[in-house]
C-alpha cells in the first residue's frame, strides 16, 4: 500500500457546490549505496462535499484512488505560453 501525507495547501468553492482541495506531501525517499534520494514534493488535487482548513494534515491511501493527469494550459509572468500537469484524485472504480 501507498501511504502518503498531505496538506491542504488551497481549499476553494467551485460553481458545482463542491470544493476543489490543493494538496501538497512529500515524496518517498529510496535508499540506494549512494545515499538517499528524496522523491520531491508532490502535488494532487481532490473535489471533496466540504470545505477543509488549510493547514489540515491527513495520510492518504493512494491505492484507493486513480490518480488522472490533465494538461493546464496557462500563461507566465515573461508572457511564455506554459502547461502543467496537474494530477487528480479519484476513488477507483470497482
Amino acid at each position: 500500500m501507498s501511504k502518503i501525507e498531505l496538506t491542504v495547501a488551497v481549499s476553494t468553492k467551485t460553481t458545482n457546490d463542491n470544493f476543489m482541495n490543493k494538496l501538497t506531501g512529500e515524496g518517498n525517499t529510496v535508499a540506494t549505496a549512494f545515499g538517499a534520494v528524496e522523491g520531491g514534493k508532490r502535488t494532487f488535487y481532490m473535489f471533496t462535499d466540504q470545505a477543509n482548513a488549510v493547514g489540515i494534515k491527513a495520510e492518504i491511501e493512494l491505492d484507493s484512488f486513480d490518480q488522472v493527469k490533465r494538461d493546464y494550459p496557462f500563461v507566465d509572468d515573461k508572457g511564455v505560453e506554459q502547461t502543467a500537469v496537474l494530477t487528480y484524485l479519484y476513488p477507483k472504480k470497482a
